[in-house]
């Protein structure tokens, strides 16, 4: 119940990812590294903040388009840029599990 009352809309995030996962906010093109535990998914950005799934995908109170990449080898979020990632995605080297 902690993760539908935290996440609401945005659990489907945290119950179909995987920590090593990327998730992009198509809008602000803001991006991160998902890593996960019992009862959070955080973001660590290539600023290295480590956000909360829900600072980088709501924006003023407002969902924002989301995407979230798998690859099958380690990508290292001081190699990634928001380019990289759509070059990625364009070469099918990273495969979209989900987005809205």
């Amino acid at each position: 119940m902690v993760i539908e009352d935290h996440y609401g809309d945005l659990q489907d995030i945290y119950f179909d990812s995987k920590s090593g996962d990327i998730i992009v906010n198509k809008q602000t093109k803001k991006f991160g590294i998902i890593t996960k535990n019992w009862k959070r998914a955080d973001v660590i950005t290539k600023e290295n903040d480590t956000l909360d799934l829900y600072e980088l995908i709501y924006t003023n109170e407002a969902e924002n388009k989301y995407e979230v990449f798998r690859s099958e080898s380690e990508l290292k979020i001081k190699d990634l840029t928001f380019d990289k990632i759509v070059k990625l995605k364009e070469e099918k080297l990273i495969e979209t599990i989900i987005k809205n």
